[in-house]
This record gives C-alpha cells, sequence and structure tokens, in this order.
C-alpha cells in the first residue's frame, strides 16, 4: 500500500506539475492569499500584531468586508480591558465544587485568563503531529520510581557498574511499555537513548549515594492524592463551595515521624520563598500539607520540601537539591550527616552550631504559618474562579516568568511587554508579611 501511494503521488507531481505552499506562508502572495473572510480573518488573527504590509492589506480588506466588526474586536481585544465571567457562566465553566491540582492552582494566580483558557474553554495550542517515546521526564520518573521501589533499603550495596546496568535495564522496560516502539527504532533514536542513558546514570548514583547515607526512607513514590487514592481528597472550603485537592507526588520520605517531600526536575527549578505570597511555585508546599495537616498529622511533620535534578545542570554544579527545609541541625544531619551541602542547600553554621534562618531555611514553627497561609490563599483562589474573575494578571515569580512559555500570550497581546515581577522580600519579610495577612487578609 505504500508503495502504490508513493507511487501514485509521484505520478501526480510528474504529471500535473503543481505549486505546492504552505499556509501560512511567511510571506503572503497572489498564490496563497487566504480566499474567503473567514479565512482572511483567521489569518489576520495570527498576524495582527506584526505592523507588516501583510497584516495591513489583510485589515484593510476586512475593514470593507462584512467581517469588520470581527476585526475591530480582534484588534481591541486585551487593550487596558478587565474580563469577568458573571456567576452563572463561571458555576457553568467550573462548577462550585472544584477539583484542582496544585499546577491548576499555579496557573490561576500566575494568570487568570489563562487559566480561564486552559481550563474553563479548554484552548490547546496545536502541536505538530509527532510521535515522542522520548519523553526524558517521563523516562526519569519511571527509572527512578523503579529503582526505589525494587531497592528500598539495599542501595549501599550496589557498586557503580551495577548501577548502570539497573538503569540502561529498567530505561528499556519504560520503551518496552510503549506501543510501536520497536517499529520506529533507527539510529537516530538510538543515539537519543544513549545520550538520557548516561544523564540519568549520574542521576541514579547520586540518588544512590543519597539515600546510603540518609535517615530518611523513601515511602512511597507516585503518591496519589484524591478520588479514592492513597490519600484522602484534602477539602479546601471557599464561601460558595470548595476546592478539593487532586495530584501526584514524586517521593514521600519518613525519618522518626517527620516527612518530607522530593521532586524530580528534568528543567532547571530553584524554589524562592516570596513566590508563595502571590500563590505561586506552591506545588510541592501544597502537597507536604497534604500529608502531613490534610492527613490527620501535625504540622510539626513537616521536614520540607527538595527538588531534586534530574541532569547536571548548565555550569556542571552537580546535582545538589534546593527546596525549603527547617533549620533543625538535627534533622539536616539525617537528611546530609556530614552537611556538605551534597544532598541538601549548603547550610549557613552559625558560632552556636545552630542554622541561620536565611535562603532555603525556615524555623520549624513557619511551616504551620505557610499551611495556614495556603488555607486562605485556597479561600481566595475558590471565590475569584466562583465570581468569573478573568482578568489578563500575568505575575512573574523570581525565576517563573508568566508569560515566556504560555501557550496562549498571543490570545491576550500581552506578548513582549514587561508584567509585574514577585519582589525579593527575606524570609523574615515574607511571614511579617503572612502574619499581617492574619488580621488583614490575602
Amino acid at each position: 500500500k505504500v508503495f502504490l501511494l508513493k507511487s501514485f503521488f509521484y505520478f501526480i507531481s510528474k504529471t500535473l506539475n503543481p505549486e505546492i505552499f504552505n499556509e501560512p506562508d511567511e510571506n503572503l502572495s497572489l498564490s496563497n492569499c487566504p480566499e474567503t473572510m473567514i479565512s482572511a480573518l483567521s489569518e489576520y488573527s495570527i498576524r495582527r500584531n506584526e505592523n507588516s504590509p501583510e497584516s495591513n492589506a489583510l485589515k484593510s480588506a476586512l475593514n470593507e468586508s462584512e467581517m469588520s466588526e470581527k476585526a475591530e474586536f480582534i484588534d481591541n481585544f486585551g487593550k487596558d480591558k478587565d474580563y469577568f465571567l458573571n456567576s452563572d457562566t463561571a458555576n457553568i465553566l467550573f462548577g462550585n465544587k472544584i477539583r484542582m491540582s496544585a499546577s491548576k492552582f499555579d496557573t490561576f494566580n500566575r494568570c487568570r485568563f489563562s487559566f480561564f483558557l486552559k481550563y474553563g474553554l479548554n484552548a490547546k495550542k496545536i502541536q505538530p503531529a509527532e510521535f515522542d517515546v522520548l519523553q526524558r521526564g517521563t523516562i526519569v520518573h519511571y527509572v527512578l520510581e523503579r529503582f526505589i521501589t525494587d531497592y528500598k533499603e539495599n542501595y549501599s550495596g550496589l557498586s557503580d557498574n551495577e548501577l548502570d546496568i539497573l538503569t540502561d535495564k529498567y530505561i528499556e522496560e519504560y520503551l518496552g511499555l510503549v506501543a510501536g516502539f520497536e517499529n520506529i527504532r533507527n539510529t537516530r533514536i538510538e543515539f537519543l537513548i544513549s545520550r538520557i542513558s548516561r544523564s540519568l546514570k549520574d542521576v541514579v548514583r547520586h540518588v544512590c549515594a543519597e539515600l546510603s547515607q540518609s535517615l530518611f526512607e523513601p515511602k512511597k513514590c507516585e503518591l496519589k492524592i484524591g478520588n479514592g487514592e492513597e490519600i484522602e481528597t484534602v477539602k479546601f472550603p471557599f464561601d460558595n463551595g470548595e476546592i478539593s485537592l487532586v495530584g501526584s507526588i514524586d517521593r514521600v520520605d519518613e525519618y522518626n515521624g517527620y516527612i518530607r517531600i522530593i521532586d524530580y526536575k528534568t528543567g532547571s527549578k530553584s524554589f524562592k520563598l516570596p513566590d508563595i505570597l502571590f500563590g505561586l511555585n506552591l506545588q510541592m508546599l501544597i502537597y507536604l500539607y497534604a500529608v502531613t495537616r490534610g492527613n490527620g498529622l501535625g504540622d510539626s511533620a513537616a521536614a520540607g520540601i527538595l527538588y531534586q535534578p534530574s541532569s547536571r545542570d548548565i555550569k556542571d554544579e552537580g546535582l545538589a537539591m534546593n527546596g525549603l527545609l527547617p533549620a533543625d541541625i538535627d534533622l539536616i544531619k539525617a537528611m546530609d550527616k556530614n552537611i556538605s551541602g551534597e544532598f541538601v542547600p549548603k547550610p549557613y553554621i552559625l558560632k552556636d552550631n545552630s542554622i541561620s534562618k536565611r535562603g532555603s531555611y525556615i524555623d520549624a514553627s513557619n511551616f504551620t504559618e505557610i499551611f495556614d497561609y495556603i488555607e486562605k490563599l485556597m479561600k481566595k483562589t475558590g471565590n475569584l474562579i466562583s465570581s468569573g474573575d478573568i482578568r489578563i494578571s500575568p505575575l512573574d515569580g523570581r525565576e517563573s516568568p508568566a508569560c515566556k512559555y504560555c501557550d496562549f500570550a498571543s490570545v491576550c497581546r500581552i506578548e513582549n511587554k514587561s508584567v509585574p515581577r514577585v519582589e525579593n522580600y527575606s524570609n523574615e519579610k515574607v511571614f511579617e508579611i503572612m502574619k499581617e495577612a492574619e488580621t488583614n487578609g490575602i
């Protein structure tokens, strides 16, 4: 069949000698311009920010047609306007019992309009049709989960060579689960697999070294929250309903009743405490809330959050984790027995042998303040969603721009414009603002 199709298209190309154009082309011409006013409107929607001869010609043609009002709407959309839904429409789109993942929560607080488009209208960016089985993040999660689950407490007895063999074994297991993979396996894909394998072997060795010296032990990988899973649904009431938390935690570790959360990151990820004041970068802390306070444990069980890089950073500064931890030297020794900064963020030790409460370290009691603040943020978020507030409201985190990777930046016309950014508050100032919120609200 493939041979016949190729022969047919070869015959057509040689016999009819057709001209082939890709639309939309960078430059419009008589041979590839839109043939209807509908397609012209669509093309203008794509080009409206260009201020090019093509976009100006399209606008001129649309202004003289029945599409003039729609073209005018496209021109004016997003210009110094706040958008709201009425409460009935908001209720139809989102309901009053809102299932909320930590990533959805982050999206709403990063930009309400982006949340509306993505989760209200289910708008999706058009993606090229491709068969991408080598998604690095998925492979990393699979390999580390299998390694930790299979070997539990037997990490220290494994040599580097044995770890490398296991890594390749788990990669092949993952690929074996992908239907049709063997049919597309070729030299290029083998090269990509080898690159992933080399990088991942470093990570597996690092994780093995960390667990071999740590008193914290993994209790669960890919822990599911909500929907009748291992952790019961955590609910946050707001004025007209409730938010139910759902999600999956990469790894939960435990030591002597203390709980810490580990998250594997395929890209660069640095935790910045000021972000949480605005509901950003809260995913890990929300999960820590879920497995401690939300699961009936006391806040004192919270032993922090850590991001585990899944590749060396661009400066080749290693695989050290970053996050937020209690400034308790005994607890930190349980994670990194030499307090070397190899397995935890490098702490600053004071003369009295205590840990300075700055950067990635806070007072253990501060986790209670954070959990209280999360509850207030959830209530505020629920009220805003149910009220229909979908304003274009991008906010850059300290190291996480709101619009740079947003699929809808061209829709709201915020492209190439500066947006507000979270202030670089000290840890002390962050908790001072949280205390003010107890009296004045968020």
